[in-house]
């Protein structure tokens, strides 16, 4: 499994000046792995539409809600509880569904009674790699590494389930937080709760200026009148595209590469953590944008990605050393446009017509490499119009 090493620029105003102390303080305890994945990816808005968020089980029900949906979707840390339903819908809300390869784990992992009845604490971990698990009073802290790709389910025994209860399901008071390495949280949750992840309940606060409110208020999407009508058409023209031949080798400034490769950016182990990345050339802020990966190895950040606040965005930059930009663009020719972006050299992978979830992709050479630096490309990912995403993709070079 391959680990991007997190330095969170919000990582002090997350994490309380007690916290640490405790975590660094606080009991190791055995863990398990049950279940596992090294190259599960969540998979894309438009997968996990058709097959979820529209699909059978949910659209049409008299509890179903989009927005919930889809903040689920996104969550790293979930509970699990036991039980084929809830097996079944953690599959399907967090995308693990698309799991192509799996690791049965632990045979002693607890199928479901001890889970039942909060004897034994089981989590999902998405995008993560569980270090150790310790105890602190009534605090269990999950220590974690960020991964590129992959997820983990595992328990550990509830050491404060009360031994000598006649209580089927006895109230059992304590908190589980999820650290990375340095011990600065990034979720909690209270007994067997859903999560709340560093950023929500108000963590994020920064108002737009009246240009990135431009880019972020969602003036980009298409107004969809009749749903049903719409996820037909969308499904005709993903299979429509989907028959064409994916465009493979040199456009322009880049070469088109097979999804999942690609040269990058060589990372040799040892992998150290990412420090003050405020002062990398790379390091880029707008508001509304929220870095959540920085890539390092070796004290060198090799990229920066960040959400943003609107829910259907990504962007980042990061380096390359070409001569000519990698990228692993899936699309037929007739969605691939050579553009100029702040009179740079792009490439933009243009959404798929009348798919109203398409995904709209730009990448941006804003520096080509030399025998003294590398390339540095800026990236943005977008459902919408392609306008939507050369804004995003101006605010990152900060020539919007």
């Amino acid at each position: 499994m391959v680990f991007l090493l997190v330095g969170a620029v919000a990582a002090a105003a997350a994490c309380g000046t007690d916290q640490e102390p405790e975590w660094e303080t606080a009991e190791t305890i055995p863990l398990m792995v049950c279940d596992s994945s090294e190259t599960w990816m969540r998979p894309s808005e438009e997968e996990q539409s058709e097959r979820v968020w529209y699909g059978p089980r949910y659209y049409g029900g008299a509890n179903w809600d989009l927005s919930q949906l889809q903040a689920t979707f996104y969550e790293d840390f979930v509970h699990w509880h036991g039980g084929a339903s809830e097996s079944l819908d953690l599959s399907l809300q967090h995308g693990l569904w698309s799991t192509k390869d799996r690791s049965a784990g632990d045979p002693s992992c607890d199928g479901g009674p001890g889970v039942f009845r909060g004897e034994v604490i089981s989590v999902y971990l998405l995008l993560h790699e569980a270090n150790d698990v310790r105890l602190s009073d009534s605090t269990y802290w999950i220590t974690v590494q960020e991964t590129l790709s992959g997820f983990q389910q595992i328990q550990f025994t509830n050491l404060l389930f009360p031994e000598d209860t006649t209580e089927e399901y006895p109230t059992i008071d304590y908190t589980v937080v999820i650290v990375d390495m340095l011990g600065r949280e990034l979720a909690r949750a209270q007994a067997g709760g859903a999560f709340q992840q560093r950023g929500e309940d108000g963590v994020q606060t920064t108002t737009p200026t009246p240009e990135a409110a431009d880019v972020l208020e969602g003036w980009w999407l298409t107004p969809i009148p009749d749903v049903e009508s719409a996820i037909e058409r969308a499904k005709q023209a993903s299979a429509a595209d989907n028959a064409k031949p994916r465009f493979r080798g040199e456009l322009g400034d880049f070469v088109i590469v097979e999804p999942g490769t690609g040269a990058g950016y060589p990372c040799p182990e040892p992998y150290q953590p990412a420090t003050n990345p405020e002062r990398s050339e790379l390091y880029f802020e707008f508001p509304g944008a929220v870095i959540d990966m920085v890539g390092s190895c070796q004290g060198t950040i090799f990229g920066i990605t960040a959400n943003v606040g609107d829910g259907y965005s990504m962007v980042g930059r990061g380096y390359f050393l070409g001569p000519k930009l990698e990228e692993p663009f899936d699309a037929p020719a007739d969605r691939l446009k050579l553009i100029t972006v702040g009179g740079k050299p792009a490439l933009a992978e243009l959404p798929i017509p009348d798919h109203f979830l398409s995904t709209t992709q730009v990448v941006v050479i804003e520096r080509f490499p030399s025998e003294e630096a590398p390339g540095i490309m800026a990236w943005a990912r977008s459902v919408g119009k392609l306008e939507r995403a050369i804004a995003l993709a101006e605010l990152v070079m900060g020539v919007h």
